[in-house]
């Protein structure tokens, strides 16, 4: 290709900037760039065939040097002052693994239950119409009311169908909603009962 590659380039509306922005460079020219940046490192540039395991070996190679190499200004590398003054101070990993939990924030049903795509959890009769927070993950579901815990599941994804605990939902209410569903659609609720 003979010239210059901006001439190339589209008309762009501000004709002033002689010079492609990060957004106009097309997917070649940003792959260009990048071996640019590449091939500028020292010790990385010198990879005769680059594939992802070198890169990260020659990488790994470089952080190494420069992390023992002296700081400007001070008598100690990157790696002594971490294993003199900020090692010690290191707990060890937890050993459960930690979750990630998604949130809701719902009103309690008039039959002390809150929806969670369309199962129903139960919860204590005492926060009827309150607003609670639901707390929930692939296994579990918390429901907090103002951040008390109030409630735990066993997460259920079976559509309209209720979870319920004996401590947080009264029997007889229970009886007389399967009545009322019964006599309202024929058709008797399941019931989903985790102790």
């Amino acid at each position: 290709m003979t010239g210059n590659a901006l001439q190339c380039l589209p008309h762009r509306a501000n004709s002033y900037r002689t010079y492609p922005t990060e957004k106009e460079k097309g997917i070649p020219q940003k792959k260009v760039s990048g071996l640019a940046w590449f091939q500028g490192r020292p010790g990385l540039s010198a990879l005769a065939k680059p594939t992802v395991i070198r890169i990260n070996t020659a990488i790994r190679i470089s952080l190494l040097a420069f992390n023992e190499k002296v700081m400007a200004g001070r008598e100690m590398s990157r790696k002594e002052m971490f294993l003199h003054g900020e090692k010690n101070c290191l707990r060890p990993l937890p050993s459960k693994r930690y979750v990630l939990k998604e949130r809701k924030i719902m009103t309690v049903g008039r039959n002390s239950y809150v929806s969670l795509f369309k199962h129903h959890y139960s919860v204590p009769k005492e926060y009827v119409g309150k607003r609670v927070t639901i707390l929930y993950n692939a296994d579990m579901v918390e429901i907090y009311c103002s951040m008390n815990l109030i409630a735990t599941h066993d997460r259920c994804d079976i559509p309209y169908t209720y979870s319920w605990k004996r401590n947080t939902t009264c029997r007889d209410t229970m009886v007389l909603m399967t009545r009322i569903w019964k006599n309202f659609s024929g058709v008797p609720r399941k019931w989903t009962i985790s102790c």
